[in-house]
């Protein structure tokens, strides 16, 4: 129902809007469109699903990218990179020993640049 509208509804939902103080949304333009008209002075927080997302799809490209230039084509079973595109976009407190072993190796394997020591991995 739009705010225009609804006789006595209108005044409780302004002050329900105005109550309002954080609105947690998708990454998209389309809803930062869509809450700016009303809910102008809150503030934005992009939910976690969508920035683990987000970032998930970052570091897919990324090894799609290396995958294609050190081997000049898209991953195949047997290719490092290829073999661990799920152990990468894992969260690393869902990974054990086995797993960050896996990963630096087939990083090491995939991309020769890769050192052990690149910032972000043990």
């Amino acid at each position: 129902m739009p705010l225009s509208c609804a006789h006595g509804v209108q005044p409780r939902i302004r002050e329900w809007i105005e109550a309002v103080e954080v609105v947690a949304i998708d990454v998209a333009e389309c809803y930062r469109r869509g809450i700016a008209e009303h809910l102008e002075h809150t503030v934005r927080v992009a939910d976690p699903f969508h920035v683990v997302r987000a970032a998930n799809r970052v570091v897919d490209e990324v090894r799609r990218r290396v995958q294609n230039q050190t081997l000049g084509h898209r991953g195949r079973k047997a290719d490092p990179l290829y073999r661990i595109r799920r152990l990468l976009i894992s969260g690393s407190e869902r990974l054990d020993e086995r797993g960050h072993k896996r990963i630096l190796l087939g990083l090491r394997r995939g991309d020769p640049t890769t050192s052990s020591s690149a910032p972000g991995w043990p």
